[in-house]
């Protein structure tokens, strides 16, 4: 499978929301999960990395700087 890293986006929410509910059993609504993307990525201390093969979002990470 190939694959390619870039940030994250906004419109990302969804697809990390079902990430977030599907692997790691959090049940955070989109919306929450949008407000909460919006915030981190206008914050310059956090950077959101997502995996990315097509359209379809494998994984992300988010780096903070504390």
């Amino acid at each position: 499978m190939e694959y390619f890293i870039r940030e994250a986006q906004v419109e990302d929410a969804a697809a990390f929301a079902d990430l977030n509910r599907r692997e790691m059993g959090y049940d955070f609504p989109v919306e929450k999960t949008e407000a909460q993307l919006k915030k981190l990525l206008s914050d310059e201390r956090n950077k959101i990395l997502a995996a990315v093969s097509g359209e379809e979002i494998l994984g992300y990470v988010q780096l903070s700087d504390y």
